[in-house]
């Protein structure tokens, strides 16, 4: 059978239990096609960018997408290449949307970055790691003409969370809580892996923001109308909203709850007030974190609630933040 090269180009080794678990590799092959090749294998294992644990250097050519992957009899530790199948991994199945987007058609459309953000989807330094993560860009491109957010993943446990943001948005669209939904992004025109969602402004402003305490009431505004739904936003930070024109949005679904108890939302609501207080008003640390919380909100003229978090639990040294 005829073979080809390919090059790794992004694993993945924590999915939870439940959901296809194991160890994940994303390779590129010669041909110019992306595949999968699994181990249902829950041994911890690091990052493998380069294909060091994998005992070929070259695949079968063909029409199949994910190939199993077995323990090694030539070399121990490492994986061989097993069977191969044409069913893809699990994607986003419960779809409402008409709207498809290639992802290759997104790439190729050369995305205007409005974000110097590390999470932005395309950034090339994604492909070393292996954390489970959601890439997220704010672009306007040749195939979605409107200022929108393109979130995806690829592997299956982390699409589960974007499965969730796409059942919530069909709830609450055309109500004023979250954005526009604009559709779904596929890979290689079949397995759905992410959601497309609107944003307004232009190519060189999207005039939306994470709100500030001044905007307390703007979010709680919004808050309610999803908690009248019956659903809670599940957690609560500043990030949980956009802010554009004194209005709010909610940016996020993932963690929300369905069929929330009542005093759940009442004690969600009064949380607001408290994501929103001063950062450096912090209680309970020690005067060398206190004074590495202070330079940070120097220099970054904002804090994040999990820097004091992860100060205070773990004593980490945030000079590094």
């Amino acid at each position: 059978m005829p073979e080809e090269t390919f090059k790794v180009n992004s694993t993945f080794f924590k999915a939870p239990p439940g959901i296809q678990p194991g160890y994940f590799y994303r390779i590129y092959t010669a041909s110019g096609s992306y595949k999968y090749l699994h181990a249902d294998d829950p041994t911890p294992r690091g990052p493998d960018s380069k294909g060091e644990n994998l005992d070929f250097k070259a695949i079968p050519k063909g029409n199949w997408v994910v190939g199993s992957l077995q323990p090694s009899r030539k070399s121990q530790g490492k994986f061989s290449l097993g069977a191969t199948s044409t069913t893809p991994l699990k994607g986003i199945e419960r779809t409402w949307h008409q709207k498809r987007v290639d992802i290759q058609d997104l790439q190729e459309s050369r995305y205007v970055h409005l974000d110097e953000d590390e999470d932005l989807i395309f950034d090339n330094l994604w492909h070393l790691y292996s954390m489970p993560h959601i890439h997220q860009d704010r672009a306007i491109g040749k195939t979605i003409s409107v200022p929108h957010v393109a979130y995806f993943a690829y592997f299956p446990s982390v699409v589960e969370l974007l499965q969730r943001e796409s059942d919530m948005y069909r709830t609450i669209q055309g109500q004023g809580i979250g954005d526009e939904f604009l559709g779904y992004i596929t890979e290689s025109q079949s397995r759905i892996i992410g959601i497309l969602v609107g944003c307004k402004g232009s190519e060189s402003d999207f005039d939306q923001d994470i709100p500030g305490a001044e905007d307390i009431g703007a979010c709680q505004s919004v808050l309610s109308k999803l908690q009248r739904l019956g659903i809670s936003l599940g957690t609560v930070w500043p990030e949980s909203f956009w802010i554009r024109n004194n209005k709010a949005t909610i940016s996020s679904f993932a963690t929300c709850v369905r069929d929330a108890n009542v005093q759940a939302m009442e004690r969600e609501m009064k949380s607001v007030e408290r994501a929103f207080a001063d950062p450096l008003d912090v209680r309970n640390l020690s005067k060398e974190l206190r004074e590495q919380v202070e330079a940070i909100f120097r220099r970054d003229g904002k804090l994040h609630q999990v820097v004091i978090f992860q100060g205070r639990s773990h004593k980490y040294h945030l000079s590094k933040c």
